[in-house]
């Protein structure tokens, strides 16, 4: 007789920046073979069929999608508990434009550099 899936370990909340892949993965325990599928907000995730499943690039609009899998054997399936995905955003970036005298560029054009804005409130640097 096979025995029956037990989840040994539940997936986790995840939190990641936007763009950044967010991964979810289960435990489980039974007899073989055990198969697995992921779930977002109770929906299927074709080709989700592992212990863990990663989204590639996390968007805000996944901000608050719960992902569960479902663990099954021949003796029967097993829903894990789900786990949210927090999306936070990304801090906007700036551009600022230094001065140059015409004879730094050969060309004539402007140059900008871009930089990351610092984090929290208040001015850019100089």
């Amino acid at each position: 007789m096979v025995a029956r899936p037990m989840m040994v370990v539940q997936p986790a909340v995840v939190s990641v920046p936007a763009g950044a892949p967010a991964t979810f993965s289960v435990t489980a325990t039974g007899g073989a073979p055990l198969s697995y599928q992921w779930k977002r907000d109770g929906v299927p995730i074709a080709g989700a069929s592992t212990a863990t499943y990663t989204l590639a690039a996390a968007a805000s609009r996944d901000n608050g999608a719960s992902f569960a899998a479902d663990v099954g054997n021949p003796a029967g399936i097993l829903s894990s508990a789900a786990a949210t995905l927090s999306v936070t955003a990304i801090a906007a970036s700036s551009a600022a434009t230094l001065g140059y005298s015409p004879s730094d560029n050969l060309d004539g054009r402007r140059v900008t550099w871009s930089f990351p804005a610092p984090p929290g409130p208040g001015p850019l640097p100089t």
